[in-house]
């Protein structure tokens, strides 16, 4: 029996079972098959107790559920054409980070530990071929929620390859440290230089910014700013920063 893993982060469709987040029980969708696809997706928006504790909160609709159901479209499909992988079935382990950075490493670590879980039950019995799985070492591995899974999956390290569909910061460009990190997005440095010559060819040169708090706006402004001084686009030194957690009343 060939396993080998992929930690791939988009969405399909099948026969599945959910067990319910809202319980004790892991949240995750498992289909079995050759070749297992782990997926990890914001199915539920984070929220958080009287405590301040980090809970699953409402569904995701739009950024998670459908695409967890792509990728399970994706893999219904594939495994249906035997003329894309004759003799091999597509699995997966789909997992809800609840849109929480700790609860999507801690989902990351048990996709892991699932698999070494499945190669140690498959290593009892007599088959030819053998169990492929990669070493891992945890002590040789912050920022976004993504850079943190890509410190456990994706790294050197690792030997993990994990793709990302949404993730652009641009410090997993490198790939010393992220080897098995790829991304069908490209990173913030090169969308800034686009927005920098989106503006330029509009005959603008000086701009106001808003800047979403956190890793990912201040970094993308970093870039933008160099991008911008490049093409002699000024920018007003009063940079605006926002929280997407801000209510209407901290907007106005």
């Amino acid at each position: 029996m060939f396993f080998p893993t992929l930690l791939f982060l988009l969405t399909s469709f099948a026969s599945f079972t959910f067990l319910s987040l809202l319980s004790a029980a892991p949240r995750q969708i498992h289909l079995p098959g050759f070749v297992l696809i782990g997926g990890l997706f914001p199915i539920h928006e984070s929220s958080r107790n009287a405590s301040g504790s980090s809970l699953c909160g409402r569904i995701k609709a739009d950024q998670g559920v459908q695409r967890m159901v792509s990728m399970l479209y994706a893999l219904e499909q594939i495994n249906k054409n035997h003329r894309i992988l004759p003799g091999v079935q597509l699995g997966a382990q789909i997992l809800d980070t609840c849109s929480v950075e700790t609860h999507a490493l801690e989902q990351s670590l048990q996709f892991i530990q699932s698999v070494c879980a499945e190669g140690e039950q498959q290593q009892q019995y007599s088959y030819s071929e053998k169990l492929l799985l990669p070493n891992f070492d945890i002590n040789q591995n912050k920022m976004m929620k993504t850079r943190k899974i890509a410190a456990v999956i994706g790294a050197a390290s690792s030997q993990i390859p994990m793709v990302s569909y949404s993730s652009t910061g641009v410090e997993l460009s490198e790939k010393p440290r992220f080897a098995y990190f790829s991304r069908v997005v490209p990173p913030d440095n090169l969308q800034a230089k686009a927005m920098a010559h989106l503006i330029a060819a509009l005959g603008w040169n000086y701009v106001h910014a808003i800047v979403d708090t956190g890793s990912y706006g201040e970094r993308g402004m970093d870039s933008f700013r160099a991008a911008a001084t490049d093409l002699n686009i000024c920018i007003d030194g009063d940079v605006h920063k926002i929280s997407r957690r801000w209510t209407d009343e901290q907007y106005e």
